[in-house]
Formats: structure tokens, sequence, C-alpha cells
């Protein structure tokens, strides 16, 4: 009878909701997942064909698979086994004209402090994308942001703090 009741009555906005109660200022938005976040932010930016999408080249492989199917180029990035993540100096000697995204991925429980990488990519003038799909460490992760112009946060099955699906992407 619940579920009957609920398809007479106006959709509920839960994505709004959310939205709302980890930022009121509108800068999160509620998606599906990272990756449906991730495609969203490239539709949105809408890059020339064959500009450079820089990735951690440890990533899941849908992350290079969006950029490839809005005609951009992935360009993987060497990381250190230490940190999970590329160098700062590796980056920046990456970084080439026709770079308009740099996207960090932080994977297997690591974190990776961004503001140096913010730094090369502000003085670059490149996108610095924060791919914290497993990095989701508490509400003040979320609330606050990280050194990334754009935050991807991600609450799949397989993740610590999971919610079975959705993502969560602050601009």
């Amino acid at each position: 009878f619940r579920a009957l009741a609920a398809c007479a009555s106006p959709p509920r906005r839960a994505h709004e909701d959310l939205e709302r109660f980890v930022d009121d200022g509108g800068e999160v938005l509620a998606t599906l997942s990272a990756r449906s976040g991730f495609d969203a932010l490239l539709t949105a930016l809408a890059l020339p064909a064959g500009a450079e999408v820089l990735l951690s080249a440890w990533t899941i492989p849908d992350m290079a698979r969006v950029v490839t199917a809005h005609g951009l180029v992935p360009v993987p990035l060497d990381c250190d086994a230490g940190t999970l993540a590329p160098s700062v100096a590796s980056l920046d000697a990456a970084i080439t004209p026709r770079t308009r995204v740099v996207v960090i991925a932080q994977l297997f429980g690591a974190r990776v402090d961004l503001r140096p990488y913010r730094a090369v990519c502000d003085a670059r003038g490149v996108l610095l994308v924060d791919d914290d799909a497993q990095g989701f460490t508490g509400m003040p992760r979320l609330r606050e942001g990280t050194a990334g112009h754009v935050s991807l946060h991600s609450f799949g099955s397989i993740k610590t703090a999971t919610a079975l699906g959705g993502g969560l992407v602050r601009v």
C-alpha cells in the first residue's frame, strides 16, 4: 500500500535534499556514480576534440572510456608505488598545450595532499579533478571539499562507506 501511495504522490526529490544537506551553497550535485558525475563535467566543459585529460595510471578503466567517449585523449600518469599517485614533477612535465584536465585518483586507502598538484594546475591553466571515489572519510570531507577544483565522491557497493550506489560532485 505504501508503494502504491508513493506512486500517486508527487515525486520526492531526494537528490535535492542530499545536495542541500551536504552544501546549501549549490556547489554539490548528486549523481548516479563518480563516473556519471565525471561524464557530466566533461559535457559541461565542452572541450575541443583531441584535448588531453591526464589521469592517474592507477584508476578504473571506465574513467578513460568516459574521456574517449567525449572525443578527448586520455593520457596516463605513472604513479609512485609509495603514494599511489603521480609525482608533482611528473605531472608538471606531462602537461602540454593540449592538456585541459588532470584527474588524480585517491585509491586503496592512500591519501595524497593535492595542494601541490593544484598549484601546478593553477599555474598552467588546467582543471584539477580529485577522483576521491574511495576517499570518503566522513561529512567534513564532503562539506569542506578537497584541494581539487572538482571532487568526485562515490558510494558504490565496494566502498568503505557504501550506500550501494550514487555519487556526489563538488565544484
